[in-house]
């Protein structure tokens, strides 16, 4: 049953059944053990792998629902029944999404769009009987927000998850859940119309720090590593504070934000200057690692490939976890 990857705290138990199916056969004991949907699980079997426009919704109510409760893991690709006398949905049996890999890049795709705040950091993968297939199931794992309660884009609604359903909730929820908020959520932004290729060969990367939370983002300081240092010719900047003497083998900006951050006012903490070296085949991607520390604020952090092309700029988060 489910309690058995439920290891540690309830923030955590929807991370860890996530974790916990990774074979077939993890899928296939959920079925042979009578699990059904829950707090943590909601399966889905559409029938083809296209994130149409019912879908995407039902997508924006368990974004929301999940975030706002305790997390919670989709399975793509399992039907359930409901069982008169319990009135639960039984998981029956697997049924295969074909070109699983498009419709996981499709959900990649969609998620960070579907609610406010956008969920960022929502895994999904693929789990096939063999590795050569193109069917199988997707598994995505909705965390636990902390912070602002999340709200679908598409309703504008905000759900939360009791037992196996997700329900809209109540005014006086949504209140509370609001008066609970007393931790800022700061995030790195990049916007690509604020890149620019200067007269004299640099690159220059405004660092944007916006906050998701309606609780006032205070003392913040934003430490950036560039982690191909070795891709470049020269790095600075006129108003970030060079570490790297500090930091051994490793080229380190930092930011002391001396005002707060609210949301809805994005913060330009500093401009990084970067000169790619010139390569016979330059790819210019930069790859960035960026910390948040803020007070009453659990630290978070990004990695990123920054795409760097005459006319395109592009970024790609490879990792974002919180740090402790």
């Amino acid at each position: 049953m489910l309690t058995s990857y439920f290891q540690g705290s309830t923030d955590d138990a929807s991370l860890g059944l996530y974790e916990a199916l990774s074979k077939y056969s993890d899928l296939e004991n959920l079925i042979a053990d009578g699990e059904a949907e829950g707090l943590h699980l909601e399966c889905k079997a559409p029938g083809s792998p296209r994130l149409g426009k019912g879908l995407k919704k039902e997508l924006a109510e368990a974004i929301s629902g999940f975030s706002n409760t305790a997390g919670g893991v989709i399975l793509w690709g399992i039907s359930t029944i409901q069982r008169a006398h319990s009135g639960l949905d039984v998981l029956t049996q697997i049924e295969p999404i074909g070109q699983c890999g498009s419709f996981l890049r499709q959900l990649e795709a969609i998620i960070p769009t579907l609610t406010t705040p956008p969920v960022l950091s929502a895994p999904s993968k693929t789990i096939k009987r063999r590795s050569k297939d193109t069917q199988g199931v997707v598994a995505t794992h909705i965390p636990r927000h902390i912070g602002d309660p999340v709200q679908s884009n598409l309703d504008h609604r905000f759900y939360f998850r009791s037992g196996g359903e997700f329900t809209i909730a109540p005014y006086q929820m949504i209140q509370r859940l609001f008066l609970a908020t007393d931790s800022p959520d700061l995030r790195p932004r990049f916007e690509g119309q604020l890149v620019k290729l200067a007269k004299d060969g640099f690159w220059e990367i405004p660092i944007i720090v916006e906050n998701q939370s309606s609780a006032v983002g205070q003392h913040a300081v934003v430490s950036i590593v560039v982690l191909n240092a070795s891709a470049c010719d020269q790095i600075s900047s006129r108003d970030l504070v060079d570490e790297s003497h500090l930091n051994i083998g490793k080229t380190v900006f930092r930011s002391n934000l001396s005002g707060v951050v609210h949301r809805g006012i994005n913060t330009v903490v500093g401009t990084l200057r970067v000169k790619m070296k010139m390569e016979k085949r330059a790819r210019r991607v930069l790859r960035l690692s960026i910390e948040i520390y803020a007070d009453k604020m659990r630290a978070w952090g990004v990695e990123a490939c920054v795409q760097l092309a005459k006319k395109r700029f592009s970024v790609k988060l490879t990792n974002e976890r919180y740090l402790y």
